[in-house]
């Protein structure tokens, strides 16, 4: 589970224990056949060289009809790529692919969509997500098999197929991982509140009938949420709640025409004790150094292979109740990793962003309710290309920037011993100008 990465010349050498050792790449062409999902006559237009040092990879043709790098080499693992090729190239084909039922790439999971309905119809009924029902690809890390489409890889490593599917932007998951057995079996309520009991945050509180919108840091600290309530809240605060189950939170603020008002009485959400709806969704940034069994899980692969982002590096997700997040995207990448409870994930490609009808003022979030769809006001949502998985605990899986995501937990009380769910999260892939610094691929292709 283990990778070690040493810089050299700009590129980097791995070293793995409990996994086959990734063979190093020998050509950049191996390297746009895979990454950039190039048709035929475009790829045997490019012109490439070695990488051998930190500068612009020469990438002459970008299908953008001028001559541009595609992605730039700063420094060992971490990779510039154009966000404008990304868009105008990569995601289009892509979706053109999986329309068709064809591979994304040669050797890939076969990903077979399905419309929305039939997906919460599947998920409903407790049937498990496979490749034949819409599923996303799940590899295994303690075996050699990998569930679902073992037949097409037959035994290669699954660091080697982790790397291919997060280098084309796919999601899937990986069970298996040590770092993240050790987290299940130690990080238990009381460690939890030892570790991360002083963390703070502003959580929403929003109404069980409703979608949750969800908003940034800095609008729940303003109190202008998207119309839910909001209160700042501990960690201890939280687990203390779900051990007992009682809710000794308060909201301070409701939120009332875009303004934040204080509720009556004391300005501490812990001091009333007065109980509020437990629909609840706590979102805090975490610094490592607080607890190893978390930091183990972020330093092995494939957690370890995104470039740290400048900011909001690590976070920890809690609630205490059933939760159902409005669909919408991410300007990260993410490896999202389940500890207690589950979370149903319905997945759509960038290319279905019209088909899902973003809103107006926040276009990176649908108005679409999922579960309730109505078909006849929204038309074109039955074209959108549908895929799933529920984390399970013990669950990592990878979810690239821009893939529509809609979200469900079930009430902890019911799928979780401890009275809450819980997920961390690592983030990578940030914007920086008209690129996005990501995964560097170059060195574990064929």
């Amino acid at each position: 589970d283990n990778l070690d990465q040493t810089s050299r010349c700009g590129r980097q050498t791995q070293s793995m224990t409990g996994a086959t050792q990734l063979p190093m790449a020998r050509s950049i062409a191996t390297f746009t056949a895979f990454f950039l999902l190039s048709r035929p006559e475009t790829t045997s237009a490019v012109q490439s060289r070695y990488c051998e040092d930190e500068g612009e990879c020469g990438y002459k043709d970008n299908g953008l009809g001028r001559e541009a790098p595609i992605w730039t080499l700063t420094e060992a693992n971490k990779c510039w790529i154009d966000i404008r090729h990304l868009t105008r190239v990569q995601h289009p084909q892509q979706y053109q692919a999986l329309k068709n039922g064809v591979p994304l790439y040669p050797g890939a999971p076969n990903l077979q969509p399905q419309e929305i309905s039939d997906i919460f119809h599947l998920s409903d009924n407790n049937l498990p997500p496979r490749l034949s029902n819409g599923g996303i690809p799940v590899l295994r890390a303690d075996t050699e098999e990998n569930q679902g489409f073992s037949d097409i890889y037959r035994g290669v490593g699954w660091q080697h197929e982790a790397a291919r599917m997060l280098s084309n932007r796919i999601p899937f998951v990986v069970r298996g991982l040590r770092a993240v057995e050790e987290l299940l079996n130690g990080l238990n309520p009381e460690r939890l509140k030892k570790s991360y009991g002083k963390t703070k945050a502003i959580a929403n509180i929003y109404q069980p009938t409703k979608l949750m919108t969800g908003c940034s840091d800095g609008a729940r600290k303003a109190g202008d949420c998207a119309g839910d309530m909001t209160a700042e809240m501990s960690v201890y605060s939280l687990v203390q709640a779900a051990t007992q189950q009682l809710d000794t939170v308060v909201p301070e603020r409701r939120v009332r025409r875009g303004k934040a008002k204080p509720q009556q009485g004391p300005g501490s959400s812990e001091i009333n004790k007065q109980p509020v709806n437990r629909t609840l969704y706590f979102s805090a940034k975490i610094d490592e150094g607080l607890d190893s069994l978390v930091d183990n899980v972020y330093r092995v692969a494939p957690l370890a292979w995104l470039p740290l982002a400048t900011r909001d590096n690590f976070r920890l997700r809690m609630g205490l109740a059933e939760l159902k997040y409005r669909a919408h995207w991410d300007g990260v990448d993410n490896f999202i990793v389940q500890v207690t409870g589950t979370k149903l994930f319905v997945l759509f490609h960038p290319e279905d962003e019209l088909n899902l009808y973003p809103l107006r003022r926040e276009t990176r979030r649908s108005r679409l309710t999922l579960r309730h769809l109505n078909i006849t006001r929204y038309p074109r949502a039955k074209n959108a290309l549908a895929f799933w998985h529920r984390l399970v605990p013990g669950d990592v899986m990878f979810l690239p920037l821009h893939w529509w995501h809609y979200v469900e937990s079930q009430d902890p009380r019911e799928s979780s011993e401890e009275g809450y769910w819980l997920t961390i999260t690592r983030h990578g892939a940030e914007y920086q100008n008209s690129q996005i610094v990501t995964f560097c691929p170059e060195d574990v292709f064929l």
